[in-house]
């Protein structure tokens, strides 16, 4: 029990550090989407990937395949942190892409206790923590150096068997390319009015921060990334990533929190990634400077679908059924060729041939006349 309370210890640490560096209701989304993204220090307005898309929208424009994503980590020891995703191109991506993600972060078990007559603490009786986020994204470039996009996003906080809250928001984003190697992106999150969207508890409400977030990607090589953001709350972000191989992949990064009113701290991250076949396998190891125990690993299996091309084959005219064709005769054949010769004739020939028929029945009919006398 003694290390179930001490687990249940540092997740409030960490959520309370968590609510310090960005005030008000805690947006799950900033613990990282996705292995490469928390290697990178966590940069991802303009990381042009599936995951991506869920922290500016406008990254799903990018997306020409159908694919599917997953992410899984611990936080604070106990507390399970995942993410499953898949985005869906319309016509190739020809008109955008949907993107849908479903977030889930909690620690299970956390105990109530209550002080006997010695003074020891009794546990009487235990509840789980859930903190989930539903994601629906769209993306489309809108000419060849710009896309836009937005997102709608529902909140679902618990302390199941004692209170809950439901909210939604919106985020908007854009990415712009000055030039074929620099991508420049940038996202609103949390944009509508807090009248309008917030945490609904059952005596009070709790506000969802505005937060605006600027990245940067710029490859000076094919075999080089480097990434960085930058959000109003404070958080500076980079990383750098190297294609050792087409299928292999080598990452590190560093970002810059605020840890209080006046104090920042800075972790650290480094990661691995393996592409085969349209697999793709993302590892991360995040190193928490502040909090020792929430240094952690992250997993993340993607799997992209090509679209498969199917040629119609040609569809050639129906033959007709063989007939047997009599023989023709004598007579029919000497027809036939003076039929042809008389098809083929010059008009002034066929005057010709005409009047020496008209001449051969004249000539005819006198003989007849004359036998008849």
């Amino acid at each position: 029990m003694q290390n179930r309370s001490h687990k249940v210890i540092i997740f409030l640490l960490w959520f309370i550090f968590a609510g310090l560096a960005y005030a008000g209701a805690l947006d799950p989304a900033r613990v990282g989407m996705g292995a490469r993204a928390i290697a990178l220090g966590r940069s991802q307005a303009a990381a042009r990937d599936l995951f991506s898309t869920f922290v500016n929208p406008a990254n799903a424009s990018v997306l020409t395949h159908y694919g599917f994503t997953s992410m899984y980590g611990v936080l604070a020891e106990d507390s399970p942190y995942t993410v499953i995703g898949a985005g869906f191109p319309i016509r190739e991506g020809t008109l955008g892409t949907v993107g849908v993600s479903i977030l889930s972060l909690g620690v299970s078990g956390i105990q109530v206790t209550t002080f006997d007559a010695t003074g020891r603490a009794q546990p009487i009786s235990s509840f789980d923590y859930n903190n989930r986020l539903l994601t629906v994204s769209y993306g489309k470039e809108i000419n060849p150096r710009a896309a836009l996009g937005a997102s709608l996003k529902y909140f679902s906080r618990a302390f199941e068997g004692q209170a809950s809250a439901s909210g939604f928001d919106l985020d908007a984003g854009i990415l712009y390319y000055p030039q074929k190697n620099l991508t420049l992106g940038l996202a609103l999150q949390n944009l509508l009015p807090v009248d309008w969207a917030n945490l609904s508890w059952s005596k009070t409400r709790e506000d969802i921060p505005l937060n605006l977030k600027m990245g940067l990607v710029f490859t000076p090589r094919e075999d080089w990334l480097l990434i960085g953001d930058y959000d109003s709350a404070g958080g500076i972000h980079a990383g750098a990533e190297w294609m050792v191989k087409k299928f292999l992949a080598l990452r590190a990064g560093a970002e810059n929190l605020p840890s209080g009113k006046s104090s920042t701290v800075t972790n650290y991250s480094l990661g691995v990634g393996l592409r085969y076949a349209g697999f793709n396998f993302d590892y991360a190891y995040y190193l928490d400077s502040l909090i020792s125990a929430d240094s952690s690993h992250f997993f993340s299996l993607s799997l992209e679908l090509p679209f498969r091309t199917i040629e119609t084959p040609a569809i050639l005219p129906a033959r007709a059924p063989s007939q047997e064709v009599a023989p023709l005769t004598r007579v029919e054949k000497k027809t036939a060729v003076i039929t042809k010769k008389k098809a083929k004739a010059p008009p002034q020939k066929k005057k010709v041939l005409a009047k020496k028929k008209t001449i051969k029945k004249s000539a005819l009919a006198r003989l007849t006349r004359y036998s008849r006398r």
